[in-house]
This record gives C-alpha cells, structure tokens and sequence, in this order.
C-alpha cells in the first residue's frame, strides 16, 4: 500500500496537490518536519558540522578533500530561500529550530498547518484508491513519470 504521493512532505500535509502547489508558489521552498529536525540533518546551523564529521570519519588525513566536500554539501541548498515547518504535533522545540536554520542561512521563515489525515488513513486501512496504491506482492510498480502516478506491472 503506497500513498499517491509525492514524499513524505505530501502526506505531512495531507495532499500532493497542496505540496505541488506550495512548490509553484514558491519553488525554492524547503520543507522541514519534526522528524527531519530531531536529526538535525536538515540545512542549519548543525548540518556542517554533522557532514564535516561524516566525511572527516571516511577521509581522516584529506583536509582539502574534506572542504571541498562540505563545500559541496553546502552548494546542494543554494537554490532555497524558505525554510517552511510542516506542523502536526505542536512541537513547538521543533518549529523554533526550523526558525534558527531559517535565520542562520538567511531564508525567509513560514509555518504550514499539517494534516494528518492521509497518514492516519494509511495506518487505520482506509484505502481509497484514489489516494492510495494497493499492489500484490510479486507485482512491479512503474513510475508513469507524469506527475506521480504508477502503474502496476505483473
């Protein structure tokens, strides 16, 4: 059973249609949960640090090497400018860490109500085959590559 979605951000907010629409609104939007920031991978303040000590683990004795890896990490976020929190469980911890990365690269901030319904659908069987893809296992599934949808193949 998949959801007819895009990623996780879709099912955060409960559609695809309104995470396509927040992306055209504003394509350089990146979205934060409180999952992704309880990692503290997510672009901020402490991802330099964690990708540093990554790549320093795998290439201990390579200072340029390192720079220009980190460097490339950091060129990765280049095109955003919106740090946007999708919210579904008044972490307010969370929300304010989104905030911090947002001032630290210099984006714009924007709090986004979520949704939960698509998730809890997904979890309690209600599958309506409109937002959901139930296969049989042997099958294969295909992306059409036409906004999301898939097709399945066996």
């Amino acid at each position: 059973v998949i959801p007819r979605a895009h990623d996780c951000v879709s099912v955060f907010l409960g559609s695809p249609t309104i995470h396509q629409a927040l992306l055209r609104e504003n394509p350089s939007i990146y979205f934060y949960s409180p999952g992704w920031v309880r990692g503290k991978r997510v672009p901020g303040p402490d991802r330099e640090a964690q990708v540093r000590e990554m790549y320093r683990e795998r290439y201990p004795d390579d200072e340029e090497m390192l720079d220009d890896l980190v460097e490339a990490d950091r060129e990765t976020y280049e095109h955003f400018d919106c740090a946007a929190y999708v919210d579904l469980t008044g972490n307010r911890e969370a929300e304010t860490y989104c905030q911090n990365c947002a001032s630290s690269l210099g984006w714009k901030y924007r709090r986004l109500e979520g949704n939960a319904e698509l998730l809890k659908d997904f979890l309690s069987g209600n599958w309506n085959p409109e937002r959901f893809l139930v296969t049989e296992p042997g099958h294969e599934l295909m992306d059409l590559v036409d906004g999301g949808s898939m097709q399945i193949q066996g």
